[in-house]
């Protein structure tokens, strides 16, 4: 039997033990065996699925040719007998000839075998395999496996935890209590059950060290506080006289209510590990919401925390992310497309107070079963739920409406229909949530909630896979969603939303510097223009057609940004809640010197949408762009705080605590980033220019010393250069970037700049980028 082992690092022997090397020195075709191996028990690939997760840049043509060399390569290094090929279009292995660790795993959790479990789950899944030219959903798909073991390896450790609890075994239950706390640090109720546990066997000390180590990891990594539930334990064990009686340990529940460790009661219950995972508590902060006092140019933001809302509006709303229950993860797509649509109808519905996108977005992976911390948390009444399952062409999908206040459902329904009634479950969905929220509805409002972007599925279908790749704003995510986009339109020539968004995507491409894999950027922008206009002649009340012109426009007319500010007030005049067109008018006004005007946008986009991570930093740049170093420092907190991936705000806060004389904070930024040209300048700082100098060389090799360059490409090695007394050379590499324009006119507005603010070359510059007076005039 061939063992392929997956958890904690790759291994592939044969039936004698050897190691077929061969195949572990090629990672695709590694990484082809473990997704058909991970399948296998759940049944047959389809070879067109393959072939778009591997090979995404292929024709299909040649993508099939790759699929069956690296097939027959499969079948030479395992032998005979291990590889279907049932049909033409179906992949899948012989069960009793190839073994994968992750799915024993999976199946030993399923029965209850949970010591078994562990002794196969060594670490992550695929851990240090990188494979590349494969599609960002094979990405996903390991990502998404990744977390599903580890989570499922997490319940596992709780319920034996639990199991040794029960039996009176309090050192093995603390044994895998620290398991679960290790695999899902996370976690705070399991925190709380292991600090009792704790307790109850005397080791105060320890369960002291557990709750601080937790503490100082949320200090640092989220810049919060445990909750309150968390701080009342941890300040009960340290204040009583002894620990905890052994037959009796009182701890908290989801909800905060006491639980009785003997006989453990509440929503985590006798949890079966192979079932649904229990909703986790939020971990991120509530957004800091602004407040702007726009004439006088100054704002302030209030302190995050978990701080709850007393008495959320009646008429408000949350969509809480769907959970995908299709084996194949690959139908993400359409579960995030549903909730989306669902929200979006419900966002036409003046009486309804929906809550962001954005918002809820990040409740995905740190939530709560306790619907009134989630209410809490969210500043709303309702909460719907559910969950969705597509098997061939029929897709089932459950959903609830839940009172946050009470945890009570106030509508729920089944939907069992064909994929092409999708649209119909949504609207039907939306109408009843809608109802039994804000009353009977309105004969307008029903039309609204009826509206149907097209009535082709097919061309639906290609829509939610391009919003799906747009939402990850990477390269190759975009190519994607463009030509998903593309796709969308062929098949319904009057969706106008497919064409404002593929229009949108090329702008995206264009002004992110990006190149694409078949077109020039004067091709892109062309291509782009031409998409915008077919929307609006279709629809010229498209909100996203304007917002997507306006982005065309500031590339087609770098210098000037010509029409592009009125292209913008014209989307937000078709609909004032468009958040992203509110928040790219803030930029282009930002870069055009209406400081105050794009305050006011930005502002704007977060009063829309509160947890704008990409808004919070952009108000913290016009904030260094102004000087106000103070206000730019509480606004990137406040987007790291959102994001702590976004490595644009961090790289933001660098300079800024820089400025700020923060070295401690901007080192610990910076060197998370990696960034040479950002320790550089800390480096000079701290009085080491041999390094810093040697740090900034290696940064110019990075852009190298000819060609044109972009603003973010001379950003940070522009400063750094200057910041290391290497003015001239810094005056160089501004020199190559082009767009002469307002984008480069803000970046030399930047406080590192000051040392040569007198410098002729820095004059120069800053008057050859100037926007026209007749654009800073723009009303």
């Amino acid at each position: 039997m061939i063992e392929l082992q997956t958890l904690g690092g790759l291994s592939l022997t044969d039936s004698q033990g050897r190691e077929l090397r061969p195949l572990l020195a090629q990672p695709k075709r590694l990484a082809l065996l473990a997704y058909l191996a991970v399948h296998n028990h759940h049944g047959p690939r389809r070879r067109d699925s393959v072939v778009a997760l591997f090979w995404p840049e292929l024709d299909a043509e040649h993508a099939r040719g790759a699929l069956r060399q690296a097939l027959r390569f499969l079948r030479r290094t395992l032998g005979d007998g291990v590889l279907n090929s049932r049909s033409d279009e179906a992949l899948d292995f012989e069960g009793a000839a190839l073994w994968c660790d992750a799915v024993a795993f999976e199946q030993a959790c399923e029965a209850g075998r949970l010591l078994e479990a562990f002794e196969l789950y060594r670490g992550d899944f695929l851990d240090g395999l990188f494979v590349s030219g494969t599609a960002p959903e094979l990405e996903q798909w390991v990502e998404n496996e990744r977390t599903r073991l580890r989570e499922l390896a997490a319940r596992a450790a709780r319920s034996l935890s639990e199991r040794f609890e029960n039996e009176g075994d309090l050192p093995q239950g603390v044994r895998w209590g620290r398991r679960a706390l290790d695999l899902l640090p996370d976690e705070e109720e399991t925190l709380r059950r292991l600090i009792a546990l704790l307790d109850r066997l005397g080791d105060r000390a320890a369960a002291v060290h557990v709750y601080e180590r937790f503490a100082r990891r949320l200090a640092t990594e989220h810049e919060i506080e445990p909750s309150v539930e968390t701080q009342a334990l941890i300040e009960a064990v340290r204040t009583r006289a002894g620990p905890a009686s052994p037959e009796r340990v009182v701890h908290s529940s989801p909800s905060g209510a006491p639980v009785n460790s003997g006989t453990i009661s509440g929503p985590d219950a006798g949890i079966a590990v192979g079932g649904r995972a229990p909703r986790r508590r939020r971990l991120g902060p509530v957004l800091l919401a602004a407040l702007g006092a726009v004439a006088l140019g100054t704002w302030f933001t209030t302190s995050r925390a978990h701080r709850p809302i007393a008495d959320p509006p009646a008429t408000s709303v949350a969509v809480l992310y769907f959970e995908n229950l299709s084996r194949d993860t690959l139908d993400e797509y359409l579960v995030d497309g549903l909730t989306e649509e669902i929200v979006s109808r419900l966002g036409g519905i003046d009486r309804l107070r929906v809550k962001s996108r954005n918002a809820v977005r990040r409740l995905r992976s740190d939530t709560s079963d306790d619907p009134a911390a989630l209410g809490r948390s969210l500043g709303v009444r309702f909460l719907v739920e559910g969950s969705v399952r597509r098997a061939g062409e029929r897709v089932r999908v459950t959903v609830r409406l839940v009172n946050s206040a009470d945890g009570f459902r106030v509508w729920g329904a089944d939907f069992d229909r064909e994929t092409a009634d999708l649209l119909g479950v949504e609207e039907d969905i939306a109408a009843n949530v809608a109802a039994n929220v804000a009353g009977q509805l309105l004969p307008v409002e029903r039309a609204a909630l009826g509206r149907r972007l097209t009535r082709n599925l097919g061309a639906y279908d290609q829509y939610l896979r391009g919003n799906y790749h747009l939402a990850q704003r990477t390269q190759r995510s975009v190519s994607l969603a463009i030509r998903e986009y593309d796709a969308a339109a062929r098949l319904d020539s009057g969706f106008t939303m497919a064409l404002a968004r593929s229009a949108y995507g090329h702008a995206l491409f264009l002004s992110w510097g990006w190149t694409h894999p078949r077109a020039s950027p004067s091709e892109l922008l062309a291509e782009g223009l031409v998409t915008a206009n077919r929307a609006l002649a279709q629809d010229s009340t498209s909100s996203d057609a304007w917002m997507a012109r306006a982005y065309l426009l500031t590339v087609q007319r770098p210098r000037t940004y010509e029409g592009a500010a009125d292209a913008f007030q014209r989307a937000l005049a078709l609909d004032s809640a468009n958040a992203e067109a509110s928040h790219q008018y803030g930029w282009v006004l930002a870069q055009l010197g209406r400081d105050s005007a794009a305050i006011a946008a930005n502002l704007r986009a977060l009063e829309i949408d509160p947890e704008r991570a990409v808004t919070l930093g952009q108000l913290g740049e016009i904030s260094m762009a102004r000087h106000r170093l103070e206000d730019a420092a509480r606004w990137l907190d406040s987007a790291l705080a959102v994001d702590p991936a976004a490595a644009y705000a961090r790289g933001d806060r660098t300079f800024v605590r820089m400025w700020l004389g923060d070295t401690t904070g901007a080192r610990d930024d910076a060197m998370r980033l990696d960034e040479q040209a950002l320790l550089a300048m800390l480096d000079m700082r701290a009085g080491d220019s041999a390094q810093a100098r040697s740090r900034m060389r290696a940064a110019l090799r990075d852009v190298g010393t000819s060609g044109q360059l972009t603003v973010a490409a001379a950003w940070d090695v522009s400063m750094g250069l200057v910041a290391v007394g290497e003015s001239n050379w810094a005056f160089d590499l501004l020199d190559r970037v082009r767009p002469r324009g307002p984008s480069l006119w803000f970046l030399l507005r930047m406080p590192g700049f000051d040392p040569v603010g007198t410098h002729p070359r820095y004059r120069r510059l800053v008057e050859e980028s100037r926007p026209p007076a007749r654009t800073l005039s723009l009303r």
